[in-house]
C-alpha cells in the first residue's frame, strides 16, 4: 500500500482550502495534487488557499515550476485570489520563492508558520482548528 503524498479539505466557513504535502514532492505530485483538488465536488474557485510543506521536501526544478505555472494559467478552474505556502526547510523556501516570483495572475506568500499564513489570508482559522487534518496521513 502507498502512503498518501497529498490530500486537501475545504473548510467552506473560511472559504479556504488547504492542501497538505508529505514526503518528497515532485512536479508529478504538484500535478496530481491540483488535478484532485479541480475534481472535488465541493471545488470553490474563489477560495483562498493553504499549501503546508511542512512536512515535505519539494524537489523542483525553476523549470517545473514554470510547467506547474503553466498549469495554473490554463486551467479554467484554477484558483488565483491569494495563496500563503508554508515551508520548513531552505530547499523549500527557495522553491517557494521563486514560484511567488513568477506568479503573475495571483497574490502568493511564503511563510514558516501557520499564523504568518493566516494573517497574509486574512482569515481567522488557527492551526489548532485543522490539527487533526494536518497531522493525520489519510
Amino acid at each position: 500500500m502507498n502512503a498518501i503524498k497529498f490530500k486537501h479539505k475545504f473548510i467552506d466557513k473560511e472559504n479556504i482550502v488547504i492542501i497538505k504535502h508529505y514526503g518528497n514532492t515532485y512536479l508529478e505530485d504538484l500535478f496530481k495534487s491540483a488535478k484532485a483538488l479541480y475534481s472535488d465536488k465541493n471545488y470553490n474557485q474563489g477560495a483562498v488557499g493553504i499549501t503546508d510543506f511542512r512536512d515535505s521536501n519539494l524537489k523542483v526544478s525553476k523549470k517545473d515550476i514554470e510547467e506547474y505555472l503553466k498549469l495554473e494559467i490554463t486551467e479554467p478552474k484554477a484558483i488565483l485570489t491569494r495563496w500563503a505556502v508554508i515551508v520548513s526547510d531552505p530547499e523549500s523556501t527557495a522553491s517557494g520563492m521563486i514560484y511567488q516570483m513568477l506568479a503573475h495572475k495571483h497574490k502568493v506568500g511564503i511563510f514558516s508558520t501557520w499564523q504568518g499564513a493566516a494573517s497574509f489570508l486574512n482569515i481567522k482559522l488557527k492551526e489548532s482548528d485543522v490539527e487533526l487534518f494536518l497531522k493525520n496521513k489519510r
